[in-house]
């Protein structure tokens, strides 16, 4: 808006409804305040104004030929009454007015007004400094920074504006889409009312969110059993990949163990990681087999050996499978027949402690054990079955 236009103001003269006082605001002053004062005798229009700028006022009538000029004031802290008086006026061409305020505005001849202008005063404020007006006032309210966790929707601000038929819109981050995505997007409100704008802005930050990560106690192992995808099964809310810390294959100490998982979510971008936990009990394995190293003839079981089979036999009730082996020769059935006297020798020791058990006996001749190599293959496997 511009100086020189008009923006109407509804003050109803008594005398006549259809005298409307037109007003013009500067951007960068305090408004002008007009006022009506109405008596049986006489209507007029009063001003008031800060006193910081130089500003002229002049009272047109709008007739058939033109505005003409009826009055005009240099301001002070406070305008006379101005009484108008449109009605007496005679139709005649525009003339051009020159107020002696300085600096000099002019006002020349003024664009022939619209047939339904043509009564009542026009209140036209001049100010050869300011180009541009607001009226009348938007006042944008409730407006705040906002805080959200993605969720995957739009967010959007709110607020309230006043006058209510301001038409507004918003921009976040100079896109009209409201934002979805983990961001801070700077908004602009801009709310206007034909020529008259307000703006206000505003931020919005979208937080990331926290997947949720689930991992149940898997059933317990014992000490030898390595970890597979049995145990290793965590699980999220949304896609991603979990990083086991005790990997598969790994294998656990006796007890109640912690297991931790990592994880990574496909959309790193909108989503945090998490770390999913468990427990595990681990139990003490089970002896399946012992390995013993004997030579016939100058080989006794220890004290601690004999413990360990009658415990195990005795818990378990399995049958001891004793099976013996010999050092390679070129006599394969001499070694098969070494083998065998090595498991009956070891029987005969364990028979005297665990007479009642259940005995087998066998022969793997010259065949190497792995576990045998440091005694030349010398030795008897005892296992339960």
């Amino acid at each position: 808006m511009r100086l020189g236009e008009e923006v109407p103001v509804k003050l109803i003269f008594s005398r006549s409804p259809k005298y409307v006082a037109t007003l013009l605001v500067a951007l960068s002053s305090s408004a002008l305040t007009f006022s009506i004062a109405t008596s049986a005798s006489s209507q007029a229009v009063s001003v008031s104004r800060p006193t910081s700028s130089a500003y002229v006022v002049a009272l047109v009538c709008p007739t058939p030929r033109g505005l003409v000029a009826q009055d005009f004031q240099t301001p002070s802290t406070a305008f006379k009454a101005i009484e108008p008086d449109c009605d007496d006026l005679t139709p005649s061409p525009t003339p051009t007015v020159t107020p002696t305020a300085t600096p000099t505005p002019t006002i020349s001849k003024s664009p022939t007004p619209k047939p339904s202008d043509t009564s009542g005063p026009r209140i036209i404020l001049v100010h050869p400094t300011v180009d541009s007006v607001v009226i009348p006032k938007i006042v944008i309210s409730g407006l705040k920074r906002e805080e959200f966790t993605y969720d995957g929707k739009a967010h959007t601000l709110n607020f309230s504006v006043s006058p209510k038929d301001a038409s507004c819109a918003i921009t976040y981050a100079g896109s009209s889409d409201a934002p979805v995505r983990v961001g801070n997007y700077v908004s602009s409100v801009h709310c206007s009312i034909g020529n008259v704008i307000a703006r206000a802005i505003a931020t919005i930050k979208i937080n990331k969110a926290t997947p949720v990560v689930k991992w149940s106690n898997p059933l317990s192992i014992t000490s030898i059993t390595h970890l597979s995808k049995r145990e290793l099964n965590a699980t999220s809310s949304i896609p991603g990949k979990f990083r086991y810390r005790e990997g598969s294959g790994k294998t656990l100490s006796i007890g109640i163990q912690e297991l931790h998982a990592d994880f990574r979510p496909t959309d790193s971008h909108n989503f945090n990681g998490a770390v999913a936990k468990t427990t595990i009990t681990v139990r003490k394995a089970p002896i399946t087999s012992l390995v013993l190293r004997f030579s016939l003839g100058s080989s006794r079981l220890s004290g601690a050996e004999i413990k360990v089979i009658s415990a195990v036999e005795s818990s378990s009730g399995a049958t001891i499978t004793i099976t013996g082996y010999a050092q390679p020769s070129t006599n394969k059935i001499a070694d098969q027949q070494l083998g065998l006297d090595r498991a009956r020798a070891v029987q005969a020791q364990l028979a005297t402690v665990v007479g009642s058990a259940k005995f087998k006996i066998a022969s793997k001749g010259s065949q190497i054990n792995k576990a045998c190599t440091s005694v030349k293959n010398k030795c008897v496997v005892v296992s339960f079955k």
